[in-house]
C-alpha cells in the first residue's frame, strides 16, 4: 500500500489513490488512470465484442476458468519507467481500483502451483468488476516486466439491425476462395448451444443456400487453442452441428446439402497468443462441397 494519498476523478466521482498512478490523458481510456510515465504504445476498441475473463487459477489439463462477458472492449498496453517494479506498479493499480468501488474477482502472481500462484503468468495478474445501473465494467490488468496490459469491458446490449455477413458476401467469398469465414455465430464459453444472436446469420446462410439450389457445403467448426486438443475438437463438432441441425430446423434448408464437422485449433488465421488471434481463430467456416 502506499504511504499517502492524492484525490483524482475517477469513474464520475473523487477517490483516494496512490500518489504514482499520473492523470488520464487524452488518448487513455476516461477510466482508468494510468501510472505516473507510462507510455501508451497500443490501444484498440471495439464497440461491441465478447472477452473470456480469466477468475481462477489454472486447472487440470491446463484449463483456465473464465467469464464470458460481452460489451465495449478497450485494450491498452503500456510500457512503465524502468526504476519501478512491476510489483509496485500493480499494487498502485490494485489500491487505484479497489478504491473506485471495484471488487476482486481473481488475483495472482507469478507461476507455480501455490494457491497465489497464477501457473502460466510471470508477471502479476488482477480481474475486477464494478457494478453500476448503466452496465458493470469489467477489467482485466496485467503486469509483466515493465508492460502493462489493461483490458475494459463495459457491459452494454449489442446494436441491432447491423448484420455484417451477406448471402451475396458469402457466396462471393466461396467463389473466390472455396470458403466463407463467418464471425456472428455465436455460443458461450466451452458451450456447443447456439446464442439468439447468431439467428440473423443462420438467416443469411440458409438465403444463400436457397438462392444457390446447386451449391452444398460442410459446416466446419473452429477454437482457439486454449484447453486441451481432444477436447477442442470434440467441441468444434459439436458446434458445427449445431448450426447443421439450426438451418434444417428453422430455415427449411435440407440436410443432404450440408455436412457438419470440426477441426478444433489445427486450422488458425491468426495467432492464438494474442486475444485478437484467439478470436479470429473462433469461428465457422462453410467450405464448398465439390467433385468432378
Amino acid at each position: 500500500m502506499c504511504s499517502k494519498l492524492v484525490v483524482v476523478l475517477v469513474f464520475g466521482s473523487f477517490v483516494a489513490v496512490c500518489p504514482l498512478l499520473g492523470t488520464a490523458r487524452a488518448q487513455d481510456h476516461p477510466l482508468i488512470v494510468p501510472y505516473e510515465e507510462s507510455k501508451l504504445f497500443s490501444k484498440k476498441t471495439m464497440e461491441f465484442d465478447s472477452y473470456e475473463l480469466r477468475v481462477g487459477p489454472l486447472g487440470k489439463k491446463d484449463t483456465i476458468p473464465v467469464e464470458s462477458i460481452e460489451g465495449r472492449l478497450t485494450r491498452l498496453e503500456y510500457r512503465t519507467p524502468r526504476e519501478r517494479s512491476a510489483l509496485e506498479v500493480y499494487r498502485n493499480y490494485e489500491a487505484a481500483l479497489l478504491k473506485a468501488g471495484f471488487e476482486s474477482l481473481y488475483a495472482c502472481a507469478g507461476y507455480g502451483k501455490g494457491p497465489t500462484s497464477c501457473g502460466d503468468i510471470s508477471g502479476h495478474y488482477l480481474a475486477a468488476r464494478l457494478r453500476r445501473p448503466e452496465g458493470d465494467v469489467y477489467v482485466a490488468l496485467k503486469i509483466i516486466g515493465y508492460q502493462t496490459l489493461i483490458v475494459i469491458v463495459e457491459r452494454k446490449t449489442m446494436e441491432g439491425d447491423k448484420v455484417r455477413i451477406s448471402a451475396e458476401a458469402l457466396g462471393e467469398d466461396i467463389e473466390r476462395a472455396g470458403h466463407a469465414a463467418i464471425y456472428e455465430i455465436l455460443f458461450d464459453f466451452d458451450k456447443a448451444e447456439l446464442k439468439p444472436e447468431s439467428e440473423p446469420a443462420l438467416a443469411e446462410i440458409a438465403k444463400l443456400l436457397k438462392e444457390r439450389a446447386e451449391l452444398s457445403v460442410y459446416v466446419v467448426g473452429h477454437t482457439d487453442s486454449t484447453g486441451a486438443v481432444d477436447h477442442n475438437l470434440d467441441l468444434s463438432r459439436r458446434r458445427a452441428a449445431a448450426v447443421v441441425a439450426a438451418l434444417a430446423a428453422r430455415h427449411g434448408v435440407a440436410s443432404s446439402r450440408m455436412s457438419s464437422d470440426g477441426v478444433g485449433p489445427l486450422a488458425p488465421v491468426a495467432s492464438n497468443r494474442t486475444e485478437d488471434g484467439r478470436a479470429r481463430n473462433r469461428r465457422v467456416e462453410l467450405v464448398e462441397q465439390w467433385s468432378r
